[in-house]
């Protein structure tokens, strides 16, 4: 009979050994995103919905990393247009197994305003350039600010950040340089 019991509680333990080890599941790594195409400056919602998974690792694209389960993640608002990665590591119970994967997301550069204009009356049509870009010309000279997209100026959507300005109406020669900010217009007066 002893025999019998032994053999009996053997059995036992191996059944409740082999029921530990199934309980272990390989994790299935899956998230979403509130939508496929941001602007420069906005925030990344990555909801996560892995199955299995006890812990998690997420990797976006300049580097950071976070453990939480769901993260927010906020665009520098100079990412230049293209496309980007986030990658979500899921991890088991005792992070001996691992299911991964990557997702990408587009980014349209942020841009703003610029109204280039004159209070010159003397000068004749003035051809303006950004970045050595032909913009247009100036036709209207205005005694104070007109503000941004006033007629006979020249008026530009851009990319956030410092632009070089130039214009020319044959005789005379502008230069300079502004900064141009997200959803904002600038007004750059050639004098």
């Amino acid at each position: 009979m002893q025999i019998k019991t032994t053999a009996l509680l053997s059995l036992c333990a191996f059944s409740s050994a082999l029921i530990f080890v199934n309980c272990n599941k390989q994790p299935v790594a899956d998230f979403t995103m509130d939508k496929e195409e941001y602007t420069s400056g906005e925030t990344v919602k990555c909801t996560n919905k892995s199955q299995d998974g006890k812990t998690y690792k997420w990797t976006f694209p300049d580097g950071q990393t976070s453990t939480a389960k769901n993260v927010d993640y906020t665009l520098p608002a100079s990412t230049p247009a293209g496309s980007y990665p986030v990658k979500l590591e899921a991890f088991s119970n005792k992070q001996k197994k691992i299911s991964e994967i990557s997702k990408s997301f587009t980014v349209k550069a942020a841009t703003g305003k610029l109204t280039v204009w004159t209070s010159n009356s003397s000068a004749s049509q003035i051809s303006v350039k950004v970045d050595n870009v032909s913009l247009g010309s100036i036709t209207l000279f205005y005694g104070s600010n007109p503000g941004c997209g006033a007629n006979g100026c020249v008026t530009a959507n851009l990319t956030v950040g410092s632009h070089s300005v130039s214009a020319t109406d044959g005789v005379l020669t502008w230069n300079g340089n502004t900064t141009v900010t997200k959803d904002g217009c600038v007004t750059f007066q050639l004098q």
